[in-house]
């Protein structure tokens, strides 16, 4: 599969069997994230993955976007430790942009891998941050729903396919 075709395979899955993701596969994952350009390659991310029915019902305390999978990556980042863009930017710093980078390469491989993914961004970070007993300078910024969808037709959302002209979206300078 080449990347175009990869990148359109990879949808918001919302309905998972209870099959588990395997070790080897979650190692690929970390490996991808490992791999995502961060602002300065300071890798100021940490995922937090919830694999456990205790974790799990966290995760489901703090968002009802679940949908049944079998893991979910909280990602967050060290605000300690952020990029600070220079200049007039001085206000703007890495942290959301290296996390939702490192997502991006997440939900690829886990495509690659046959597993199916949701980004999730409807949860409250404070709620997680108490709920999970993350340090102070920690702050998270998604949730991955990770897993196996289950098997129906019209799975894919017809929202999916749908772009906006190139003409809407580019203009060259």
């Amino acid at each position: 599969m080449n990347f175009l075709e990869l990148a359109s395979a990879r949808h918001s899955c919302r309905e998972y069997t209870e099959k588990k993701v395997e070790d080897e596969k979650l190692d690929l994952l970390i490996k991808a994230a490992q791999l995502a350009p961060t602002a300065k390659n300071k890798q100021i991310f940490k995922l937090y993955i919830a694999r456990s029915p205790k974790a799990l019902a966290k995760i489901d305390e703090i968002t009802f976007c679940r949908y049944k999978a079998s893991t979910v990556i909280m990602i967050a980042y060290d605000k300690d430790n952020v990029y600070v863009y220079p200049e007039e930017r001085e206000k703007f710093t890495s942290g959301e942009e290296d996390c939702a980078i490192v997502l991006t390469h997440i939900m690829l491989e886990a495509k690659e891998l046959g597993l199916d993914t949701l980004y999730i961004n409807r949860f409250s970070p404070l709620k997680a941050k108490e709920v999970f007993h993350l340090p102070e300078n920690m702050v998270p910024v998604a949730l991955l729903d990770v897993g196996y969808e289950v098997e129906k037709e019209n799975a894919i959302a017809t929202l999916h396919y749908q772009t906006k002209e190139k003409e809407e979206l580019v203009e060259i300078l």
